[in-house]
This record gives structure tokens, C-alpha cells and sequence, in this order.
């Protein structure tokens, strides 16, 4: 049998989006003890059944192996510092985060969309993870949108269907392309510009960008929103995405990565976004920024 490259694994696994949740329990001397997970699943509802899959490099392992309760919240929009948070090797889990306890004392998080408490039903070890079956035994929900994660990173239903539906207005969307350590850019090094276009009749956001980018022959994988802002003079509305180019555009131009600061971007907007998306690929920490060309508000995601 071929020996499969983790790490490309563990991108194509990420390649299915999901949802996100916290998954709790308590351990025997009675501390909270939980940790983010995607690997949720409705099994049952005749018995009503669901699993999550703790893996053994948690050190919460042995508690969720062997426990008789837990409980699983599925989060709603806006709780990306919660799942950051369960998903830090760090201490401190539930200090600041606001939890209730449910019947069995176990910590439900407070704003979750969903919330299920289950007894334990069967464990099973599966490679380097088990597969922990849980009973429900209660069970609440809200309407409010919920959280999802896809490609390394987070995204809500609310804020992409924002960016793809028709504006109103004249809008450009564009996208911020990279392959390889370079930016995918439009006419040259001295004068570049991101690839974009303008919306027109009642095609979306994204499907327009899609569209152009395949006409200028650059086959590409549209990421998620990354900027969505108007001028703050009034008029046009802008919304750029993330993107990875597959294989070579041959129409396409390039500047490296680390360019990014000293180029000059076509207005001082562009060139504002393109110094967050430099210093965030740093970081290795992404927002989604949502105002005008002049302030607004960065929601944060993640990328692994």
C-alpha cells in the first residue's frame, strides 16, 4: 500500500466543508475539559444518536475514552474565538468563554446554534482517533446562522451569500490570486492591478469573477470573501476574494509575495487591503473585513 503525504491528506480532507463545534465533558476529579471539532455526525434519531471523533494527541483523551457524558455545541456566526479558543493546546479553555452546564454537568456553550447532551453509547479506536457514539438526551436550538470551516479556513452562509448576491449598484469584484510565492496580476510590475471586473446584469459576485478569470485563461479555485467595501465617497462597491491558480496562466503576470508593501497599487484602498492580506499571510491569521474604503470592521478566521 502507497504511503500517502499527511500533510496533502490532511488539505484533502479539509477540502469538505463543515460545520464547527465544541465537544465537552468532565473529567474524573471534575474539571471541564473540551476541544474544537468538525468531525460531528447525526448518526440516529430512532435511538437518536450522534459521534465525534477525539483524537489521542488531545490531552483530554483518556476522559473522553472512558467518560459516561458529553456534549457537543455547534456554533453559531461570530463564535470563531470560541472555537479558537477549545482548539489551542493552551490552558484556560473555559475562562473566558460563557458556558452552562447541562443535567450531567457537563458545559454547553453559551450562543451555540445547536446543543446536544449524551450519555456515551459505544467507543471505538479507529487509527489514531475513537469514535464516540453519544445517546442524546436533551437537545436545544436557535435560529440564527451557523458556523462553518472548508479549506483551512471559516466562513458563514450570511456573509457569502452578501458577496454573491446582486448589488445595486455599480460593483468591481476581484480576487487576490496566488501560485508558487507570487500574486497573480493584471498589466505589469510597474503598474499593477488585481484581476477584476465589473458586475453586470444579474450574475453574482462570484460567479463573475469565476467567469472573467476563465476568460483571461487562469484556472482558478475561488476561495472565500476576503474584502467586501464601498467608497467612502459613495458610488462603487468592491468585493475581492481569496484564490489559488491551478497550473499555469499563460496570460497571467506575477509579482513575489514579498513585493507586496512596495508596490503601486492603483488606490490607496487596494493598497491598504493588499498590506492586511501581507501581514496576515505572516501571521497565518485571515479576516474578512466589511466596511468602506476608509474604516470598517475585520471578522477574523483562521487558516491551518
Amino acid at each position: 500500500m502507497p504511503t500517502l503525504d499527511p500533510k496533502a491528506l490532511r488539505k484533502a480532507f479539509g477540502s469538505y466543508m463543515t460545520g464547527v463545534t465544541v465537544v465537552t465533558a468532565r473529567a474524573a476529579d471534575g474539571t471541564p475539559v473540551g476541544f474544537t471539532a468538525n468531525s460531528f455526525t447525526s448518526v440516529s434519531l430512532d435511538p437518536p444518536l450522534l459521534l465525534v471523533c477525539p483524537g489521542s494527541h488531545l490531552s483530554s483523551f483518556e476522559t473522553f475514552r472512558t467518560c459516561t457524558h458529553f456534549a457537543v455545541s455547534v456554533l453559531a456566526e461570530g463564535q470563531e474565538d470560541v472555537s479558537n479558543t477549545f482548539g489551542s493546546s493552551k490552558g484556560g479553555r473555559f475562562d473566558n468563554v460563557a458556558s452552562t452546564a447541562d443535567a450531567n454537568s457537563v458545559p454547553l456553550s453559551d450562543g451555540a446554534v445547536a446543543q446536544f447532551s449524551c450519555t456515551a453509547h459505544s467507543c471505538t479506536t479507529a487509527g489514531d482517533h475513537i469514535i464516540l457514539v453519544g445517546q442524546v438526551t436533551d437537545f436545544a436550538r436557535i435560529e440564527k446562522p451557523g458556523l462553518g470551516y472548508g479549506h483551512g479556513g471559516y466562513f458563514t452562509l450570511a456573509k457569502e451569500r452578501m458577496a454573491q448576491a446582486t448589488p445595486d449598484r455599480p460593483t468591481c469584484v476581484g480576487a487576490i490570486i496566488e501560485q508558487d510565492g507570487a500574486l497573480v496580476v493584471q498589466n505589469d510590475a510597474r503598474a499593477p492591478t488585481l484581476p477584476s471586473t465589473t458586475l453586470t446584469g444579474n450574475t453574482g459576485a462570484r460567479s463573475a469573477i469565476a467567469a472573467h478569470l476563465e476568460a483571461q485563461g487562469l484556472a482558478t479555485d475561488i476561495g472565500r470573501v476576503y474584502s467586501v467595501f464601498d467608497d467612502a465617497n459613495g458610488g462603487e462597491k468592491f468585493i475581492y476574494f481569496t484564490a489559488t491558480l491551478r497550473g499555469t496562466g499563460a496570460k497571467a503576470q506575477y509579482i513575489p509575495l514579498d513585493d507586496i508593501p512596495q508596490t503601486h497599487w492603483p488606490s490607496p484602498a487596494i493598497a491598504t487591503m493588499m498590506a492586511r492580506y501581507h501581514q496576515e499571510r505572516a501571521n497565518n491569521q485571515f479576516g474578512l473585513y466589511i466596511g468602506d474604503s476608509a474604516a470598517g470592521d475585520v471578522h477574523p478566521e483562521t487558516r491551518t
